[in-house]
Parts: C-alpha cells; structure tokens; sequence
C-alpha cells in the first residue's frame, strides 16, 4: 500500500498552452517540470491525465506511473 509513502509537495509555476497543463518544478529543487492534459467533461468536472514518477514501495527510486485525475466541483 501507499499508506508508508510519505506525502510530496511540489511548488512552481503552472502555464497553460491549448489543452496541455505543465508544472515547472521550483521546490524541491532539481525535479523534472510535469506535463499532462486537461479537458471539461462538463461546467463542473475537470479531468486531468499525464505521466509522472512515484516511488511506490518507498525504496528511493521513483517508477513511471500514469496518472488520471477527475476533480468535481462541490456545490
């Protein structure tokens, strides 16, 4: 399980090109910039999906992942 991974904050600056989102990392230092796409399904539910690095067993060594991300706004 994740449950022994601690959390990971990233800081940076977010641009927006077209459909395509991209975080370039500014703390910690030294982290590749994510990149990934967006899209509405509707007014209220945002869906995000891109690539990403986790270290799942928590052995100092991040494994590609992909991500997918839905975010519904709460009334």
């Amino acid at each position: 399980t994740l449950a022994s991974v601690p959390p990971q904050v990233q800081f940076g600056r977010l641009t927006v090109a077209g459909n395509t989102i991209r975080l370039d990392v500014t703390s910690p230092a030294n982290q590749p910039a994510a990149t990934g796409s967006y899209s509405f399904a509707s007014a209220d539910y945002l869906l995000l999906d891109g690539e990403a690095e986790i270290d799942f067993n928590n052995d100092g060594t991040r494994d590609p992942a992909g991500t997918h991300i839905e975010l519904q706004r709460r009334p």
